[in-house]
């Protein structure tokens, strides 16, 4: 393989046009270093249209001027009816994978959502880009420079293509505490000053869902939650502050290309940063303060197409139908000192389309 590739200069071969808002850059600090291994499988999610004839989404306007008792809403099931993917859409985009020899894996309509799995060669093929792998002090990442192309047929009705590249896109951030906080504050009294419905209340009749992100190998590192770990923070706290609080079982849900909940996760690995102590502290805030709620934890690749592939599960999951979703992940808008976008914009687009489809 060749050592620091010269890209060529991105044709857009014939029949094709570039997929507005795929454009990447390397990331900064970054070097590209060899071409990405052509034998690679890689999963790969695509995004189709509304259907044409769909109403718009409600957008921030509607609900900053409608009164909450006024606000409408759709169920799960009529929001699929409504919003889901046009067949003769979904048709497009599997025939052009079939045409290419890729893996259709999953099919969801409601989502707008093809998943296909096909080798390095294959992909750089279906979508006229030459993937690449690169390196900083920091991250190993696979990639590619400039637009992901289709042909038109396909790009008239595929707005987001995710997963060909594979930087890391969401980190924890550190509370800046060296320990010697002079007051320290449990959940449920924080959520008693803020007049939060007490235990006997409680938040029965909602699902919560936390999206926590873990794996694949070279974005974010594997985590996962102990059971008994969450049940002994409910009752250390019953036993200091004399409560009545209620542990609750937490179910966990695997998102394509993440290693999901690695058994036996453990708060008790106190490295820093140190993802199984993220993972139970987001539930075990949940938990103790949203009493007799069911709480699902969503595990997602740290990268752009984990976050889009984990939103639009979450809006759209009828099995579990969440009410609520806790992130505490992120990650900047501008590479530090730079004023380089980090985001492609058909990410912003599709995270931003499945928070609107979630209302």
């Amino acid at each position: 393989m060749t050592t620091n590739p010269v890209p060529p200069e991105q044709n857009v071969p014939e029949g094709y046009r570039r997929l507005k808002g795929s454009e990447r850059q390397t990331r900064s600090g970054a070097q590209r270093y060899r071409f990405a291994d052509p034998d690679e499988s890689i999963l790969v999610s695509i995004y189709v249209r509304f259907p044409q004839c769909a109403n718009p989404l409600p957008d921030m306007d509607y609900y900053a001027t409608t009164p909450t008792g006024r606000r409408k809403f759709l169920s799960r099931d009529d929001f699929a009816a409504q919003y889901g993917a046009a067949e003769e859409d979904l048709k497009v985009v599997t025939d052009f994978a079939q045409t290419f020899g890729l893996q259709v894996a999953k099919i969801e309509s409601a989502r707008r959502f093809v998943q296909v799995l096909g080798t390095v060669a294959q992909l750089s093929k279906a979508f006229a880009v030459q993937l690449e792998l690169y390196r900083s002090s920091e991250e190993e990442y696979r990639g590619h420079e400039g637009y992901i192309c289709l042909p038109v047929a396909v790009g008239n009705v595929v707005e987001g293509v995710f997963g060909l590249d594979n930087r890391c896109m969401a980190r924890h951030s550190s509370n800046g505490s060296n320990g010697n906080s002079p007051v320290t504050l449990t959940p449920p009294q924080v959520a008693k000053a803020y007049n939060f419905p007490t235990p006997v209340h409680g938040a029965a009749g909602q699902t919560i869902a936390i999206l926590e992100f873990s794996g694949p190998a070279g974005s974010v590192a594997s985590c996962g939650f102990d059971q008994n770990d969450i049940d002994a923070f409910i009752n250390n706290l019953n036993v200091a502050y004399k409560s009545n609080l209620k542990a609750a079982t937490v179910k966990s849900v695997t998102i394509s290309g993440s290693q999901g909940n690695v058994p036996f996760g453990s708060a008790t690995n106190v490295s820093i940063p140190d993802p199984d102590l993220e993972v139970a502290l987001d539930i075990e805030v949940i938990v103790s303060v949203a009493q007799q709620a069911k709480v699902v934890v969503y595990f997602a690749p740290g990268t752009e197409q984990g976050w889009v592939d984990a939103v639009s599960q979450i809006a759209t999951d009828s099995e579990n139908d969440p009410s609520v979703l806790s992130i505490s992940y992120g990650w900047p808008e501008l590479a530090p000192g730079l004023s380089v976008f980090e985001w492609s914009a058909q990410t912003v687009a599709q995270i931003s389309l499945s928070f609107q489809a979630a209302h």
